[in-house]
């Protein structure tokens, strides 16, 4: 009799329903699916992949090729190669595990949805060991996260790599936006750079220290070059200048320049007072502190047409007064020599100079005049009359000369310049020049 009670409860529909599509529950009076179960089903065991379970945590090896349970597939398995992430998803394993892992080789991260790794939790992916390449030691590598951008976890700044990251791909660089790392904002490195091929900088290099460099085309220094600790060796500035401790050898055909100029050079001590080798080849003996001498010439004489009126020498203002060059007969400049253009002179040195202006005249008419000494020192933007000679003549003046002597200290020799100026308040047949006697003429002398 209690064995037909148990039994006549299975007609309860809140134990056992069906509905019009064949629907079986249990538990349940809207059964959803050939049979739905509301509770815990046990059973000795269970068949098929369980591929559509919900709620089930497994660390099992895999899935069953067969679910047939007498078929050699049954014992054999497999893992999906990628785990898809189509939401956001954090892993924070429990305080009481270490870790967590995936079977898969892959985990690929969906549009607008992030891959998170909590504080503290370490995540490995292909724990098997199973790559698409075979089965490589079980050393728990080899697998691959797939995602876009990587990010620390507040997606606030960049994730921390420990242990370094290692780039196998071997694609070559040919410019800023190919290669197997491309970066597009700036680098930072705190240690050394090991760089096995070619460095190529669309920019400015700035570097402390380098071993050894080989430039192929120009390297340009802007502050010079020092050559052993601080320059002890030599220096070289970025005006040009150099100096050297040691011995320079230049090694050539027939021990000849074969290009080039060289204008001047100093043997032996290389002081002032030593002997000095100019551009022709000569020896000659420089005077103890007299490391420059030069003189300039008019180079014809005038003419007689021109308006008298502060005339600047051996510049070619007008007729009266030609233009000047360095004199070549009888006279071999020391020194570098001054540069000229238009009657401006150009110092090649800073010191203290002595200017010897001297004038010749052949004049027509009795007149007065005067000479003036200039110097400049922005370049010849403005002109400051350092001193003047007059004269005067009652009659006629014919072939006379008047000198004007200056003492003036170049404090910079990339600014100073210096001219001579000419005034005659009657006519004059122009100044002399060429090889006369009393030709018109400028000797530069540096005192010290």
């Amino acid at each position: 009799m209690s064995r037909a009670r148990e039994l006549s409860r299975l007609g309860n529909p809140n134990i056992i329903s069906a509905d019009a599509n064949y629907n079986v529950g249990f538990g349940t009076l809207t059964p959803r699916a050939k049979g739905d179960f509301v509770g815990v089903v046990s059973a000795t065991s269970f068949y098929g992949d369980g591929s559509t379970l919900s709620n089930i945590a497994s660390a099992g090896i895999g899935t069953a090729v067969s679910d047939n349970k007498t078929s050699p597939l049954n014992h054999l398995y497999y893992t999906n190669q990628t785990l898809d992430v189509g939401v956001t998803t954090t892993v924070d394993v429990p305080a009481s595990a270490a870790l967590g892992y995936s079977q898969a080789a892959e985990i690929a991260v969906g549009n607008g949805a992030d891959f998170i790794i909590a504080d503290g939790d370490e995540l490995i992916i292909d724990i098997l060991g199973i790559s698409t390449s075979g089965s490589p030691p079980l050393s728990g590598s080899g697998g691959r996260v797939r995602a876009d951008n990587f990010t620390n976890r507040a997606a606030t700044g960049a994730p921390d790599a420990p242990q370094g990251f290692k780039i196998t791909a071997t694609t070559e660089s040919t410019n800023s936006i190919t290669g197997a790392l491309i970066v597009s904002g700036g680098v930072g490195i705190a240690k050394s750079l090991h760089v096995g091929g070619n460095v190529s900088v669309g920019g400015t290099l700035t570097y402390e220290d380098v071993t050894n460099q080989d430039v192929l085309g120009i390297a340009t220094y802007r502050s010079g070059v020092k050559f052993g600790v601080a320059g002890v060796g030599g220096t070289i500035t970025a005006t040009g200048n150099a100096t050297f401790a040691g011995i320079v050898t230049a090694s050539m055909p027939g021990s000849n320049i074969s290009s080039g100029i060289v204008t001047s050079a100093r043997l032996g001590t290389g002081a002032a007072s030593g002997k000095y080798l100019d551009g022709n080849g000569v020896f000659v003996t420089i005077a103890s502190g007299m490391s420059e001498i030069d003189m300039w010439v008019q180079s014809t004489d005038g003419g007689t047409s021109g308006d008298f009126a502060n005339d600047v020498l051996l510049s070619g203002d007008d007729a009266r007064v030609p233009d000047g060059a360095r004199a070549a007969s009888g006279f071999t400049k020391v020194g570098d020599g001054m540069t000229e253009t238009a009657g401006i002179f150009t110092f090649p040195s800073t010191g203290t100079w002595e200017i010897y202006v001297r004038v010749g005249l052949e004049g027509s008419a009795a007149g007065a005049g005067n000479l003036k000494n200039w110097l400049s020192t922005n370049s010849g933007g403005a002109w400051t009359e350092i001193n003047r000679g007059s004269f005067s003549a009652p009659g006629r003046i014919e072939e006379n000369s008047y000198t004007n002597v200056s003492i003036m200290t170049i404090t910079d020799a990339s600014t100073a310049r210096f001219k001579a100026t000419i005034w005659n308040a009657h006519g004059h047949n122009g100044l002399q020049g060429g090889s006369a006697p009393y030709r018109t003429y400028i000797i530069f002398k540096k005192l010290a």
